[in-house]
């Protein structure tokens, strides 16, 4: 008779794998409405893969470049921030607490390694399609009854975050879908849960994550295109077009797209731009304020937590509107960066976004379902950040690198068992 001893490493194993894959799926499914919770599950995982490195060796430590530009965020937000505190820059409470928010990055050192050799590629699908159809859902639920203007916000408290979770969710979702292009029933599920998460974001009110669909959507059918039956692309078209035309006709949506092209056009032929007290025209304001503060401190920036500072102290210049004081933030990544961490801040946020690109880039050929979704999720947030700082914002930061980190993993181990997926 066989000692139950020799079952033991077998069961660990076993049992360890089905509760990474389980918690992945809970923390995806969970981001949007429950993000506290979804952190927590991600610190015990990042534990336990810290746990499995030190007590492992393992001959095949070397990290890929996109996990390192990662992990190069916060590494540089720090080394920029001691050398602010040296030139005698004050740091405030909020620009230590968002240092805590980019530190959290750090975790996905361990989570890579652990990912690497648990984590399965349908626990991933299953977590962005729920995470994605729940999102939209609890949108729904949110603002009925409720009257024509209302926007979701989930368990953000932000209706911008939320939508950016909702579209990163379906983006990954419709990624996914066509790694099971021959389980029909499956991808018109995956598709279902996909259109519920844009739903989502439109109901948010999220112009940047929204208007970023037509190209994402572009993207994946010119590559897919062959990969999915006639059927459910015209049943998931259909349902795509029924969903915009209850959006057009019970958000805000085409008022705000609307809005944005007026404020745009209003803000760019008035005598006195900074009157123009509009979404987009405050943002123009904080852009214009931003650089050239940014340009009195190329290296090192203001600081963390100084942007209102900067926006107080332009405003009572009058170089700007008064009411561009109250932001903490400048509404666009890459300004945001360039003003609070210097140049060395912006290089780091713009390789957190293109040196993913261009990893997943390379598997186009060999694994193009997984890097199609990486370059798809990279796509969103790369728009976003364009009208929003959406690496400022710690869900949404954590959620990028959930995705990135997740399909890097799951394409190493890929690679190196000499397997393709799709």
């Amino acid at each position: 008779m066989t000692p139950v001893s020799t079952y033991l490493p077998l069961l660990r194993t076993h049992g360890l794998r089905y509760f990474i894959n389980a918690a992945v799926i809970i923390l995806l499914a969970t981001v949007a409405i429950a993000p506290a919770f979804s952190h927590l599950l991600l610190g015990v995982l990042a534990a336990l893969g810290l746990g499995q490195l030190v007590s492992h060796r393992d001959t095949s430590r070397r990290l890929p470049a996109e996990i390192i530009a990662l992990a190069a965020l916060p590494i540089v937000a720090l080394l920029v921030t001691l050398m602010a505190l040296m030139a005698g820059i004050e740091i405030p409470r909020l620009g230590w607490r968002k240092m805590e928010d980019l530190g959290w990055v750090l975790l996905f050192i361990p989570l890579w390694y652990l990912w690497r050799q648990h984590l399965d590629l349908r626990a991933l699908a299953i977590g962005v399609v729920l995470g994605a159809a729940i999102a939209g859902i609890w949108a729904l639920v949110e603002v009925s009854g409720k009257p024509v203007g209302v926007r979701a916000l989930g368990g953000t408290g932000k209706p911008i975050v939320f939508g950016i979770l909702c579209m990163a969710l379906a983006t990954a979702a419709a990624g996914l879908g066509f790694c099971f292009y021959r389980h029909r029933w499956w991808q018109l599920g995956i598709y279902s849960a996909v259109v519920l998460g844009i739903l989502g974001a439109v109901i948010s009110g999220s112009r940047g994550a929204y208007l970023a669909v037509p190209l994402i959507g572009m993207l994946f059918w010119f590559v897919y295109r062959k990969y999915t039956s006639r059927k459910i692309l015209v049943g998931t078209l259909i349902g795509a077009v029924a969903m915009l035309a209850m959006a057009w006709h019970f958000t805000t949506m085409p008022a705000r797209i609307a809005v944005g092209w007026n404020q745009t056009l209003s803000y760019l032929t008035s005598d006195n731009p900074a009157s123009e007290i509009t979404s987009l025209g405050l943002r123009f304001e904080m852009w214009k304020a931003a650089v050239r503060e940014s340009m009195h401190h190329p290296f090192i920036g203001v600081g963390l937590g100084n942007v209102k500072q900067v926006f107080s102290r332009a405003a009572q210049r009058g170089d700007t509107n008064n009411t561009v004081a109250i932001f903490d933030h400048t509404h666009n990544e890459f300004i945001n960066a360039a003003l609070t961490r210097g140049l060395p801040g912006l290089a780091a946020s713009l390789a957190v976004l293109i040196v993913p690109a261009l990893a997943f880039g390379k598997s186009l050929s060999t694994h193009r379902c997984i890097a199609m979704t990486g370059l798809g999720v990279v796509l969103l947030f790369g728009f976003s950040a364009l009208s929003d700082s959406v690496f400022y914002f710690k869900k949404d930061l954590l959620l990028y690198a959930t995705l990135i980190v997740a399909l890097s993993a799951i394409l190493w181990r890929r690679k190196n068992d000499a397997g393709s997926v799709c």
